[in-house]
């Protein structure tokens, strides 16, 4: 045990010394380039920075501007993000665990205990502490609190679409309410009963079946097997009746009111395979489903709303309006996306599993863009930021989670751009550069060199700074030993 203790403290002694130091570097203005051993500098242009065994502990600001202190990652990381409305968390070997916090709203989730308080300034905001699928604590929005043992019993409020959930030894008994809709089933889900404001139902699953309104009735037996309807609509007098006995056979009419308005019709054979429907703004098609889909809405000014044309697996094509179209070939490897237009919208191309790509633009001009040829390198521009980086182990858009948490542990070369200035980091650190408009403005590689060029100082380090020689317009100075000026 003691030989165990003493390989670890080093690591910790580093670690301790290194937040210390990160903290305080901002101030003291100080530089120290020992990548990837260890390296902290203050930079007006990147904010401050701390990087310490490789990519393991670091203070930085990722591309999205978020401000990540990883201590190690992934097992521990902080972050602090930009906006009107900054969302400031850690995560704790994501997914296992995370925090966060939006204004006066958190959340913390650790595995499947769950914690959120709507307003953590108002001791009567809605809040939960539940740990799934077992026990449920908690204050909805009126200030009323529950409690649930799972499946003993108890209440449990704003869950999933429900106001309400309540039960006893389940699935014996169960109760719940949405709106105006409350719900009493035994042995769920066999037999069940419902009553609102805008009729009732009842059932038992899954033999027999009915739901009743104003407008009429609908009833199912044997379920999924028989549907039927019997609507006449109070508001409309729209008359609907329907038979479906699937997966054999069904259809559906719809009579307007008006006799010179054309009905609305619907059938199936052999469900979900060949089906169809037409109503006076729309058209259907499936012969058969999947392999052939055909869609049209128009709209009431007479435009098509909705035009899809699917030939799947080869190719498909689906346009909502103008403004927003999809199509892709030989599903699923090619996916395509647009909507807007060419001065305002975005634009974003999947070829599974290689290539992703995405881009927007507002009032014309090009504000983000990014692309990923996996698993080998990943480019992101917005405005004048960019980034470069390979490999690219993640296929597809990069969550902010594994963009902090992971993605610095399989980077082994990045390139950042901000307008003019480029850095380059290979090794965590271990070989770094940077230009300036095409010029050369610093160069590293540890442990041999370092040097940096200003406008009017040239400064070079050797051996970790062993030497040192620093050069301006009007004197020269050089330290040896770190300790010897002259």
């Amino acid at each position: 045990m003691l030989r165990g203790a003493k390989r670890t403290l080093p690591a910790r002694l580093l670690m301790v010394v290194s937040v210390l130091l990160a903290t305080s570097l901002p101030a003291a203005g100080l530089n120290l380039r020992l990548a990837p051993l260890i390296e902290m500098q203050s930079d007006p242009e990147q904010g401050p920075l701390m990087r310490a065994l490789g990519p393991l502990f670091e203070r930085s600001e990722t591309f999205e501007g978020e401000l990540t202190l990883a201590l190690p990652r992934p097992f521990y990381c902080r972050f602090e993000g930009t906006g009107p409305r900054p969302v400031r968390g850690r995560d704790f070997l994501w997914p296992l665990g995370v925090t966060r916090r939006s204004g006066n709203e958190t959340q913390q989730r650790l595995l499947l205990a769950l914690h959120t308080d709507r307003d953590i300034c108002n001791p009567k905001s809605a809040e939960r502490r539940w740990l799934l699928p077992l026990v449920f604590l908690g204050r909805n929005k009126a200030g009323h609190t529950y409690a649930a043992l799972f499946p003993l019993g108890g209440e449990i409020d704003e869950i999933a679409s429900y106001d309400q959930v309540r039960f006893l030894f389940f699935p014996l008994y169960l109760e719940t309410q949405r709106g105006t809709a409350r719900s009493r089933t035994v042995l769920w889900p066999v037999f069940s009963r419902t009553r609102s404001a805008h009729g009732s139902k009842w059932r038992v699953f899954p033999l027999i079946g009915a739901s009743s309104t104003p407008n009429g009735v609908q009833r199912f037996f044997l379920w999924p097997v028989g549907h039927t309807a019997r609507l006449d609509s109070v508001r409309t007098g729209r008359s609907t009746r329907s038979f479906f006995l699937l997966p054999a056979m069904g259809w559906s009419r719809s009579r307007p009111s008006e006799a010179e308005s054309p009905d609305s019709k619907a059938w199936t054979v052999l469900w979900p395979f060949f089906s169809g429907s037409m109503t006076p703004r729309s058209r259907r098609l499936h012969f058969p489903w999947p392999f052939f889909q055909r869609a049209l809405d128009i709209g009431a000014d007479g435009t098509r709303t909705l035009d899809k044309t699917y030939l799947w697996p080869l190719a498909g094509v689906r346009k909502r309006g103008e403004n927003e179209t999809y199509r892709f070939f030989l599903w699923p490897i090619v996916h395509e996306r647009k909507s807007g237009n060419s001065r305002n919208g975005r634009h974003s191309l999947w070829v599974l599993p290689f290539y992703w790509s995405a881009a927007s633009r507002r009032e014309g001009e090009v504000r983000s863009v990014q692309r990923q040829v996996w698993p080998l390198v990943r480019f992101a521009r917005r405005g004048k930021r960019g980034l470069l980086a390979t490999p690219a182990l993640w296929p597809g858009p990069l969550p902010a989670p594994v963009d902090r948490g992971y993605a610095p542990l399989w980077r082994l070369y990045t390139r950042r751009d901000e307008g003019d200035v480029h850095r380059h980091d290979l090794f965590w650190g271990w070989a770094q550069w940077s230009t300036e408009a095409g010029r050369m403005r610093d160069m590293g590689l540890f442990p041999f060199f370092h040097l940096s060029r200003g406008r009017d100082r040239t400064a070079l380090s050797l051996l970790g700074g062993i030497f040192r020689r620093e050069s301006t317009p009007t004197r020269t100075h050089r330290r040896l030993l770190w300790i010897f000026n002259w």
